[in-house]
């Protein structure tokens, strides 16, 4: 596949290990409350770089942590996450140099469905920050949680909206590499549901997608890694197409294509086991949907989609030939709908107008019994 000469990899850079050694008080004037777990936590109640202040936590993960905090320069929330990087004098400052380098290139992707980032920068000596636009919203992952497998009409409205993010990052010579549902927010908005916006472009090494092979590491989610991925190969777009599969997996059928009792497990099942068919857990879901989540989750790149452009046409081609059909009240079911049973339709409804017509005729010229 032809491919741009450089890109650039999301995985872990650092482990979490994030505790300011020298972080300033925050003045008593603009103090915030924090989660109850602040007195645990020396960073909330603080100020990084002279400019967000630290109100909140909100996560954490293998990359680091994430807060809420509250840019002084225009007092407005801002979601800042928080890199440890235990290295070497000498490692750190390569590791800054890159850190700043891959960052502008990320802030370049200027995209509605990928979070917006504001800021990087160095928080303490070993602790580098991203400030990005704080969003109210659910994860996809919350969501799948809360409510399981979704209608498909719901399914392709997501998964169009994070395939022409994902593909906005690989047109700038990106790789995320670590796709799942809990880096992606449902915002809501008015007349627009379930507004899509990616995360976790922060957090990049560079790499050659034209090198023979990777570095041999692992970065990534077991329950979402692509095989090549896994086997420690270098990035490729057609790992994203991969993973963003297994996401339109879940969220149809309510579950991931593989799990088990460790990561290693789950990593094997990737690289060894093909997917249970779709409809084969659920009969309603259309078959070609079940089709393209298939080809998306083929163990070999070449048997994917190419592109995510590829990805979004069959999802487009699926939207287009589905509609929702209610048939229970806590439930909606989306029904397949062809040409055949749509000419079906119409012929049925001619004929039923033409027997009550001919009965509504026959009693008009029914004499009266005196």
């Amino acid at each position: 596949m032809a491919a741009s000469p450089e890109i650039i990899t999301l995985k872990g850079a650092a482990p979490e290990g994030c505790e300011p050694p020298n972080a300033r008080a925050m003045p008593e004037a603009h103090q915030i409350q924090g989660r109850q777990d602040g007195a645990a936590d020396r960073w909330i109640g603080r100020v990084v770089a002279d400019r967000y202040h630290v109100a909140a936590k909100l996560g954490s993960g293998g990359f680091g942590r994430v807060y809420r905090a509250i840019d002084l320069r225009g007092d407005v929330s801002v979601a800042l996450k928080l890199i440890a990087a235990p290295f070497s004098d000498a490692e750190e400052a390569a590791f800054a140099a890159r850190f700043a380098q891959e960052h502008a290139a990320i802030a370049g992707l200027d995209h509605p469905h990928v979070v917006r980032l504001l800021d990087h920068g160095r928080a303490e000596p070993g602790t580098f920050f991203v400030a990005m636009e704080h969003l109210e919203g659910p994860t996809l992952d919350e969501v799948i949680r809360a409510g399981g497998a979704m209608e498909a009409e719901r399914v392709v409205r997501i998964s169009i909206q994070l395939a022409k993010a994902i593909g906005a990052a690989h047109d700038h010579g990106l790789v995320h590499r670590d796709l799942k549902p809990a880096n992606v927010v449902l915002v809501q908005r008015p007349g627009e549901p379930d507004f899509v916006k990616l995360l976790d472009f922060g957090l990049a090494g560079r790499s050659d997608i034209g090198s023979s092979g990777g570095d041999g590491t692992f970065g990534g989610s077991p329950t979402y890694v692509a095989p090549g991925q896994a086997r420690g190969e270098g990035p490729d777009p057609r790992d994203d197409v991969y993973s963003l599969g297994v996401i339109v997996y879940e969220l149809t059928c309510g579950r991931p294509p593989f799990s088990g009792d460790s990561p290693i497990s789950v990593v094997l099942r990737h690289l060894d086991e093909a997917p249970k068919r779709p409809r084969m857990i659920d009969r309603e879901i259309p078959a070609p949907l079940e089709a393209a989540i298939l080809r998306a989750l083929a163990k070999e790149r070449e048997e994917r989609f190419q592109t995510m452009r590829e990805w979004i046409e069959a999802l487009d081609d699926i939207r287009e030939r589905t509609t929702q059909v209610p048939i229970a009240p806590r439930r909606s079911k989306v029904r397949w709908r062809g040409r055949a049973s749509a000419r079906l339709a119409r012929t049925l409804l001619m004929l039923v107008s033409v027997v009550l017509t001919g009965l509504a005729a026959a009693r008009a010229c029914t004499p009266l019994e005196p």
